[in-house]
C-alpha cells in the first residue's frame, strides 16, 4: 500500500468504488488460462548421419563441425528453439555422427526445422551455414535428405552438405505430452 492510500484511509476518504482508489476495491477479473491444443503436436526421431564440408574454417585446413537443429517458429514462450545438437568431431571435413535424437514439434505453428552447421572453437564457434528442412506432418511419414548448407553471407554459395533422416513417430496426446516434458530437460 502506498503512503497516499494510508493517508486517505486514516482520513476516512477512500471514496468507495467510485473514488480515486476505487480500482483497489473492485474485484479483479481472472484471465482465462490458455488450454494447450494437443492436436498438432507430433513426436519425431531425427538422425543426423554425416556431412561434407567444402571449406575449412580452422587455420589447420580442417574444421571441428557440429550440427544443431531448431524450430523455425517457437512453440511458445517457454519453449526451447533448439531441439537437438550433435557432438563436435575434431579435425575433419567429412564428419560422421550417426546421431539420433527424439523431440516434439507443434506442426500447427510450423512444419519446418532450421539445420545449422557450426565449427567448434575454444573462444567463439564459427557459423558455417544453414538450411531449412520441411518435416513430414503425418504419422509414420519419413524422409531422408541431403541438405545443402548455404553460406551466411552469400546464399548462392554452398559451404557443405548434411545427410539427415527424420521420421514422425507419434501423435502426442495430453498424457504423452506431459510425460515427455516432465521427464525431459526441455
Amino acid at each position: 500500500m502506498s503512503i497516499y492510500e494510508d493517508i486517505l484511509r486514516a482520513q476516512g476518504n477512500m471514496g468507495g468504488k467510485k473514488g480515486p482508489f476505487g480500482y483497489l476495491a473492485a474485484k479483479k477479473k481472472k484471465r482465462p488460462t490458455k488450454e494447450i491444443v494437443y492436436d498438432n503436436w507430433m513426436a519425431y526421431q531425427i538422425t543426423i548421419m554425416s556431412a561434407e564440408l567444402y571449406k575449412a574454417t580452422d587455420s589447420n585446413g580442417l574444421s571441428d563441425p557440429y550440427v544443431r537443429v531448431g524450430k523455425v517458429v517457437s512453440d511458445g514462450l517457454f519453449s526451447k528453439k533448439w531441439v537437438t545438437q550433435t557432438p563436435s568431431i575434431s579435425k575433419t571435413l567429412n564428419p560422421v555422427w550417426n546421431y539420433t535424437d527424439e523431440f516434439s514439434v507443434n506442426t500447427g505453428k510450423s512444419s519446418a526445422l532450421t539445420v545449422e552447421l557450426w565449427d567448434k572453437d575454444a573462444l567463439k564457434d564459427d557459423f558455417i551455414g544453414r538450411a531449412t528442412l520441411i518435416i513430414p506432418t503425418h504419422l509414420g511419414g519419413s524422409e531422408s535428405k541431403t541438405l545443402e548448407i548455404y553460406d551466411p553471407k552469400n546464399s548462392k554459395i554452398i559451404n557443405a552438405k548434411v545427410k539427415i533422416s527424420i521420421k514422425c513417430t507419434d501423435k502426442l496426446t495430453k498424457d504423452k505430452f506431459n510425460a515427455l516434458y516432465s521427464s525431459s530437460s526441455i
